[in-house]
């Protein structure tokens, strides 16, 4: 009989967001070793999860909606929203009730907004910590001096539980965490989708391509800065296409004859698409954390045009396929350099395959 892990996240884990589905395939290679309770939060527009592995079980979904939100800030008025509106005291106690006496070899606690429940569960058992942004670096860049200190409390009190043991998805977050609560932390790497893995670099398009989860406001800002000014520039005929879901087309205004935009929303397996465009472009000028668009366009070989906040937290060693664009010249200029050579892609892809192919969550709670 295999050991038990508890898990429990903010979101439910789908394909359709980066985060939500390196969360699937964490819980699948979890089940490789342990059976999984699983907790998770949905709202009533999202579709529920169907676990893949059989010793996955779902022992609760909790509902949300914008109301519950207001009300867990209304439940915890001393934290940043970020770590309170996923939590209430009721469900608290529903959770303690379902877990009973259960012997848990870790707990998992996956996204910021469910951290704190960690301070009320067994505090014997091992935390796991997964902290996809630290939310101090998006504060310092867009909040006044109240929030950012308030946010600066919240996190240290939910990084500091018993037995805690955290983890972020790069380097450059690990150290952030060091120098603002020091605290030891340890990367995450995200796992690389295996539909990534079984793909080969062929053949390269003659379009670049845009990707990600639209509903997130600084994706799309990002997308639309770049189709009001970039756009205008380009003096040939130009493809883009656009996957993902709740690109908000209504909003698009592409003031230019010769470029074509196909917004092709969600795309069950999108990595075709990416590993044949000339590049992925990421202008991304607000938000924290890894970007997973990022890391899966380069493990399939393609060169990503992107701002600096675009490439933050990634190793070092691909800076030759990772083009630093800031204004719209710069797209263009970036735009005529990116190579189509397979040779090239088909190491870049295998290169950073490798660089990614570290220790997982699963082992780490193996040597606990």
């Amino acid at each position: 009989m295999k050991e038990k892990v508890l898990f429990i996240t903010a979101y439910v884990p789908h394909k359709a967001a980066a985060g939500e589905k390196n969360t699937m395939i964490m819980l699948n290679d979890l089940a490789e070793s342990y059976d999984i309770d699983l907790v998770y939060f949905k709202y009533d527009y999202d579709q529920p999860y169907q676990p893949e592995r059989s010793n996955v079980r779902v022992l609760k979904v909790f509902k949300n909606s914008k109301a519950i939100k207001f009300w867990g800030i209304l439940n915890l008025p001393f934290l940043h929203p970020v770590y309170s509106i996923r939590f209430s005291w009721s469900k608290l106690i529903t959770l303690k009730k379902l877990i009973g006496n259960t012997s848990y070899k870790a707990i998992i606690l996956n996204h910021s907004n469910v951290f704190f429940y960690g301070k009320f569960l067994d505090k014997n058992t091992p935390k796991i910590l997964l902290a996809h942004d630290v939310i101090i670096q998006r504060a310092l860049r867009t909040a006044s001096k109240l929030m950012q200190n308030v946010c600066r409390l919240s996190e240290r009190l939910c990084f500091k539980l018993p037995n805690a043991h955290i983890f972020s998805f790069s380097q450059k977050d690990v150290d952030i965490i060091m120098r603002e609560y020091h605290l030891p932390a340890k990367v995450c790497l995200d796992y690389i989708d295996p539909d990534i893995i079984n793909k080969q670099v062929e053949y390269v398009g003659d379009y670049y391509m845009f990707f990600g989860d639209w509903t997130r406001k600084e994706n799309y800002e990002g997308a639309l800065w770049f189709i009001e000014n970039v756009s205008p520039l380009l003096k040939e005929k130009t493809t883009f296409k656009i996957i993902g879901r709740g690109f908000p087309k209504d909003k698009m205004n592409n003031p230019n004859p010769l470029v074509k935009y196909e917004v092709m929303g969600f795309v069950d397996d999108p990595y075709k698409i990416l590993s044949e465009a000339k590049a992925l472009l990421s202008p991304l000028f607000n938000g924290a954390g890894i970007k997973v668009k990022v890391i899966e366009s380069l493990a399939c070989g393609t060169p990503v045009i992107g701002t600096a906040i675009a490439f933050e937290g990634l190793p070092e060693g691909f800076e030759s396929s990772m083009l630093l664009a800031n204004t719209p010249g710069e797209y263009v200029k970036a735009m005529k350099q990116v190579t189509t050579n397979i040779a090239v892609r088909q190491k870049l892809r295998s290169d950073f395959i490798e660089c990614y192919s570290k220790d997982s969550i699963r082992h780490y709670i193996e040597h606990l």
